[in-house]
């Protein structure tokens, strides 16, 4: 298996779980949002990515040898809100549980120590998470870089093709790129009156700051004057923007090596700190734990007068069943089976009445209904004139009072399930669980 290293810019993942989640604390009253972002996005790069050592960089602290070259480096950041300050500790708690390899060097920040580590393993395919468009400066043919995007929950993948297509620069004219145009949220002055698309331009005609400048008598008027007045701040912006790659680090590739499946210890930590979307993943743990064991539902097709009524006369007695329906399918659960009618079929197309006359009657009952979004479900319905009576249980509404995350569509809950469930089954299963947190 070929090696694949992913190096985790932490600052910025952990700033990025930070702001992208709601101020989440477990019932010791320790703050844990961003901690929680930073484990979903691990387990999500590990399943979608699939990397055989993975690296964690982080800022020692404020002072950089960028700060000697101009004390005005970073000067407007705000300060980290103590919320997260206290999350620093439990992060590095929870790395260490996991064996995932943390690296800091004081005189330098956590992008130095990314640029140095893509480099030191260049025959390694590496991919770089991160929320800092400057590490592009570091892609290679070796090395892409992944942008998190809408919170934590996607990546951006950048390559050489993708970089010179979306950018229109090659990954060493970032540098340059960001000497011109400046960046406010490192206080990097660059050039004023210089804007990303003059300075792309630039650059794809002169390829450097430096051959800019030495063909200064082919530009006049003002883009002339901002040049010349704003020469000494290109080169000095150019310094600051230009990740080292040379950090002494004694490390080897071995020593970025990670424990997958998560040992119970991490089972434990999620435990102490209430990550409950991730506790009821028995897949990522190689010790179960508490974690509820994956069963093997019985899925029934309704595909014959037989099956039709079998499912009704369970379903009519249950004190409450689970529905959900995707595209041209419905799914009803008890728990223990599920039941799916596809209105594509031919037995549906041959029975339509008898199958909407089955359904009114379960949905017009006076049990609980357990639905993923009773909003949506509530104009499925209608839309083929059913009736609803009964309570509904709305679980994307539960989700959000339980782990205090937003839910956008049922992937949010669905995607990560085990692949032998049904959506119904998910649901009925979910809402046994978050009734019991909710009391």
């Amino acid at each position: 298996m070929q090696n694949k290293l992913v190096i985790i810019d932490g600052n910025s993942l952990f700033y990025r779980s930070f702001y992208a989640l709601p101020l989440l604390k477990n019932s010791n009253g320790e703050y844990s949002n961003a901690v929680y972002g930073f484990a979903v996005q691990i387990v999500k790069i590990i399943n979608d990515i699939k990397p055989t050592h993975i690296a964690v960089a982080f800022d020692a602290g404020k002072h950089t040898f960028r700060n000697d070259i101009y004390d005005g480096y970073k000067a407007t950041r705000k300060p980290m809100p103590t919320e997260l300050k206290s999350q620093i500790q439990p992060l590095k708690q929870m790395l260490d549980l996991m064996n995932i390899e943390m690296y800091e060097k004081q005189g330098v920040e956590g992008d130095d120590i990314v640029g140095t580590l893509s480099k030191k393993f260049s025959d390694t395919q590496t991919i770089i998470v991160t929320a800092d468009r400057d590490t592009l400066q570091l892609i290679d043919d070796t090395t892409s870089v992944y942008f998190t995007k809408k919170g934590t929950s996607e990546l951006y993948i950048v390559d050489k093709e993708v970089l010179q297509k979306d950018y229109g620069v090659l990954p060493h004219q970032i540098i340059d790129l960001k000497a011109l145009q400046g960046d406010k949220s490192d206080n990097i002055p660059g050039v004023a009156n210089i804007g990303e698309k003059k300075a792309q331009q630039l650059l794809q005609t002169y390829g450097s700051i430096e051959n800019i400048y030495n063909n200064i008598e082919d530009f006049s008027g003002k883009l002339k004057e901002y040049l010349l007045v704003g020469k000494e701040n290109a080169f000095l912006s150019y310094k600051l923007a230009k990740i080292k790659t040379d950090v002494n680090l004694e490390t080897n590739l071995d020593d970025c090596k990670f424990i997958y499946p998560f040992t119970n210890n991490v089972y434990e930590f999620f435990k102490l700190y209430e990550f409950k979307t991730l506790l009821r993943r028995p897949e990522i743990f190689a010790e179960q734990g508490e974690v509820q064991q994956v069963i093997k539902y019985q899925e029934i097709a309704i595909n014959s007068t037989e099956t039709l009524k079998n499912m009704y006369n369970l379903l009519s007695k249950a004190v409450n069943f689970a529905f959900f329906n995707k595209d041209s399918k419905v799914y009803f659960s008890v728990g223990n089976q599920d039941f799916v009618v596809d209105m594509q079929s031919d037995f549906y197309a041959n029975n339509t009445d008898s199958v909407l006359n089955t359904l009114n009657n379960l949905f017009s009952n006076n049990s609980e209904k357990i639905f993923f979004d009773s909003k949506q479900t509530r104009y499925f319905l209608k839309s083929l004139n059913l009736n609803l009576n009964g309570n509904v249980f709305d679980l994307s509404i539960a989700k959000h009072l339980v782990d205090g995350v937003g839910v956008k569509s049922e992937k949010d809950i669905l995607i990560d399930e085990q692949d032998n469930k049904t959506p119904a089954t998910i649901i009925y299963n979910l809402h046994t669980e978050y009734l019991k947190e909710l009391k």
